[in-house]
């Protein structure tokens, strides 16, 4: 079987959630299924310092010119903020874009594709926090919030709203998986 190729954007003060939960719940294709799967970090600089401290250590920079079979863009304060490793960030999106069968976002990483270009004509969302300042720019919002069961809403009454923004990075990623398997199945053929 072919290789399922994902990359993750990183960038200087990314969300650690948006970039580290999307990397963990792709990885476990290689646990679920029989796919060979290759997880890559792109990055402008050697280490990318997240907004809390942590720092990951990219796999290859953002000058190589391979595509692969899906393109995560994070996001974050880094993702809203002008820095020069920002503007790499896009230019290499606008460049790499085509080159995947899937670009997904993650909350504010959404900024990052309009910034590109790249969302043109195409219905989208990011945190709901910054859901007008995408309606200001033309784009039609839709908000992406799997059902939660009852007993895990209860668990958490203390900062639902958190939680549920949580969960829905978590949900994307989870639901995506099974959704999409025939295309890897097509792409890796």
């Amino acid at each position: 079987m072919a290789l399922v190729k994902i990359n993750f954007l990183g960038f200087p003060l990314v969300e650690e959630l948006d970039i580290v939960g999307p990397f963990e719940v792709f990885g476990k294709i290689l646990d679920v299924t029989d796919h060979d799967c290759e997880l890559t970090i792109l990055a402008p600089t050697e280490v990318v310092v997240c907004k809390h401290g942590l720092q990951i250590l990219r796999t290859r920079s953002l000058d190589q010119k391979e595509g692969g079979t899906i393109l995560v863009v994070p996001g974050g304060k880094g993702a809203r903020e002008p820095s020069k490793e920002r503007f790499k960030v896009v230019d290499f999106l606008r460049a790499a874009h085509a080159g995947y069968r899937f670009t997904l976002s993650v909350c504010t990483g959404t900024f990052l594709l309009d910034e590109a270009g790249i969302l043109t004509n195409r219905v989208c969302t990011t945190h709901t926090v910054f859901q007008e300042e995408l309606r200001l720019f033309g784009y039609c919002i839709t908000l992406f919030l799997p059902p939660l069961s009852e007993p895990l809403v209860f668990r958490f009454l203390s900062q639902p709203q958190r939680f549920k923004q949580m969960l829905a990075k978590v949900h994307l990623f989870v639901n995506l998986l099974p959704s999409q398997m025939q295309h890897f199945e097509e792409v890796t053929r």
